[in-house]
């Protein structure tokens, strides 16, 4: 995810939909927080982006075998 707009630093907190289990991160580059997410298995995730205000903006996409990222 990049993000643009609002004021940095931005943090990006990345789910799987629906979570396993409350609070499930999908796994990322260099943790929960990271711009970029790595290793996502097939399913659909969200990614919400915080900037340094506080101000939040999320998007869900949907990672396919053979599609990569398809918004849903």
């Amino acid at each position: 995810a990049t993000a643009t707009g609002g004021t940095a630093p931005y943090t990006f907190a990345w789910s799987k939909v629906p979570a396993p289990l409350p609070g499930t991160f999908a796994s990322s580059s260099t943790g929960p927080n990271s711009e970029q997410a790595t290793g996502l298995t097939l399913g659909n995730y969200k990614v919400v982006v915080t900037d340094n205000a506080g101000a939040r903006d999320s998007i869900t996409f949907g990672v396919g075998e053979n599609t990569g990222l398809t918004p849903v």
